[in-house]
């Protein structure tokens, strides 16, 4: 790529990101932060787009447009390297975490045994598990998705779950106020992630650990502009991308304002083809969904009355 040019996009996603709101920006960020592919730089203080790695671990084995992963098979192939992996790290992560970290760690050209035990000591030092056993814990993750108002509604026909959350009516400072113990904030979003893993998922799904995530944008204005709250997203994408890898199967960016179709415009050629894959914008139900009418709201389409996070007077799930 000419270098003229290349100055020209990254000037251009700057000069964007600096004018729209950072939760638009964040949401791009969680593209490359659950996927674990980074654009040539970590996310640390503020957002810089670089040069992404071009390396790609596996090729997704999808026929179509929302055709899972099939982990299953990457499981049997790489299966003398993950038991490698499991004996020199000593992990007792599940196959298919130390198969998630592998792919992450391969991508971003790092040391997967070095991943998966900074995650095991992670997870030890923060007592996660023990945490999605305290009914305490989970009453402070259960509510902190009803201030994210984002809630698990049923699964996709390959048996992912689905995770809705209205972005755009988010209360900006319910959500700083949520995020004033960042340690506390981190953790919960983490139980977030762990609780979509342990969803039950139909024996014949092939990707047991992908989520399809809608996210609604509806009402976003400059009000969600909040130094705090890119602090604090910027604080969680990092645990995410280093402990929760490779879990976004698709997003779908659903009423998004005029100005989020821009940035990604103009950050498309900073991203690889597969990476975009996973990315959609749409107006309203994505119309790959419609199958899965039952599961979603009648806000967006569905056929399902009196959900949260659109009716408030309902409680998230348990």
């Amino acid at each position: 790529m000419p270098p003229m040019r290349l100055r020209w996009q990254l000037t251009c996603a700057s000069a964007i990101c600096l004018r729209l709101p950072a939760v638009q920006v964040l949401m791009l960020a969680l593209l490359c932060t659950v996927r674990g592919e980074l654009p040539g730089a970590a996310l640390v203080g503020q957002l810089r787009w670089l040069l992404p790695r071009s390396h790609v671990v596996d090729q997704d084995r999808a026929e179509g447009p929302l055709e899972p992963l099939d982990r299953k098979a990457l499981l049997a192939e790489h299966r003398s390297t993950l038991r490698n992996l499991r004996q020199e790290a000593g992990s007792k992560l599940s196959d298919h975490e130390l198969l998630a970290h592998f792919r992450a760690a391969t991508l971003n050209g790092q040391s997967p045994a070095q991943r998966v035990k900074e995650t095991a000591a992670w997870r030890h030092a923060n007592g996660i598990d023990a945490k999605m056993c305290d009914q305490t814990w989970l009453e402070k993750e259960r509510q902190l998705r009803r201030v994210l108002k984002c809630d698990q509604l049923g699964l996709d026909s390959y048996g992912r779950p689905i995770m809705v959350q209205r972005v755009g009516a988010w209360d900006i400072a319910a959500v700083e106020k949520a995020a004033e113990n960042i340690d506390q904030f981190v953790i919960l979003n983490a139980m977030v992630c762990e609780r979509l893993l342990r969803v039950s998922r139909p024996g014949h799904a092939k990707d047991p650990r992908g989520i399809i995530v809608i996210m609604d944008m509806k009402g976003l204005a400059m009000s969600h502009l909040s130094t705090k709250m890119l602090f604090a997203f910027s604080s969680v994408a990092q645990t995410l991308r280093a402990f929760y890898p490779d879990m976004l199967a698709h997003i779908f960016i659903v009423n998004a304002p005029w100005l989020f179709s821009a940035l990604k415009a103009a950050i498309d050629p900073l991203f690889t083809a597969k990476t975009l894959s996973h990315l959609h914008m749409s107006s309203c139900i994505p119309a790959e969904l419609g199958s899965q009418k039952k599961h979603l709201p009648v806000e967006l389409g569905g056929e399902r009355h009196h959900a949260f996070p659109y009716d408030e007077t309902v409680e998230p799930a348990l």
